[in-house]
């Protein structure tokens, strides 16, 4: 069990390196960053899942908006949101592009 907890966490903060990588570049990144976006992998599968669906935009934001506000501990801005949706559908058009 832990062999597969210790995974799926490597597996996470390789995803939220990337991502921050991609956005702003390795320079740019801290670890404190990579950490940060790790714990959020509910919001970013919601906001995976209503790209994937076709859902615009503006109520992808609202919704994750509100699901921040109500559930998440430590809390995002709104330009995090707007980065993590914009992220979300490059990566969905470039899984789609291939």
């Amino acid at each position: 069990m832990a062999v597969r907890d210790s995974a799926r966490t490597r597996e996470a903060i390789l995803r939220a390196a990337e991502e921050l990588f991609a956005r702003q570049g390795f320079d740019a990144t801290s670890m404190q960053q990579i950490a940060e976006k790790k714990r959020h992998p509910t919001l970013k599968s919601i906001a995976g899942s209503l790209v994937f669906y076709g859902i615009d935009p503006v109520i992808i934001e609202a919704t994750l908006l509100a699901i921040n506000q109500e559930q998440c501990q430590n809390k995002y801005d709104l330009k995090h949101i707007q980065d993590l949706i914009a992220y979300t559908i490059e990566k969905e058009q470039q899984k789609w592009a291939k």
